[in-house]
């Protein structure tokens, strides 16, 4: 049987397999909820708010394994996002950073939230994509959407 490690003790986990593809799922659903979310929200709220996030995120493993190493870890989320303020490219910055402390998480059985064993495998599957999407400036998803259906009308033209 495989366990997770809590603390001093240990729990079972009843299905590994089926805890690993709801975390994974949910690191699909979470990202798109968010971003279609998101792009209902003018700037300069949707920095301003993103920043806020991605600082509770930072906290969310504030007291768990890694003692010094991962409260550096910490410091230099919060730290990207107060610079994400002035550019989005820094909160994307900031949740790779944060996908970092997921994957070490999930490699020594440590969840962000201990009664979802594969808590932070889904935050490691969401905060890439949270990334890309800041990289990208956090662009509108309906403009994109229009951008896209554009080309795909000009390139059926052309047959």
């Amino acid at each position: 049987m495989l366990y997770f490690k809590y603390g001093n003790g240990t729990q079972p986990n009843q299905d590994i397999m089926n805890t690993t593809a709801i975390g994974i799922l949910a690191g699909l659903i979470i990202p798109a909820i968010w971003i279609c979310s998101f792009s209902a929200v003018s700037e300069p709220q949707r920095r301003q708010v993103n920043c806020i996030l991605v600082g509770l995120a930072a906290s969310t493993y504030g007291n768990h394994s890694f003692g010094l190493i991962e409260s550096a870890g910490t410091i230099t989320v919060l730290t990207l996002g107060i610079l994400g303020l002035h550019n989005y490219r820094w909160l994307g910055a900031a949740w790779l950073v944060h996908t970092g402390l997921d994957i070490a998480h999930h490699l020594v059985s440590d969840p962000m939230f201990r009664y979802f064993p594969a808590s932070s495998l889904g935050c490691a599957v969401t905060d890439p994509i949270l990334a890309l999407w800041f990289f990208a400036e956090a662009p509108d998803i309906r403009d994109v959407i229009k951008r896209l259906r554009a080309k795909l009308v000009s390139l059926s033209n052309l047959q």
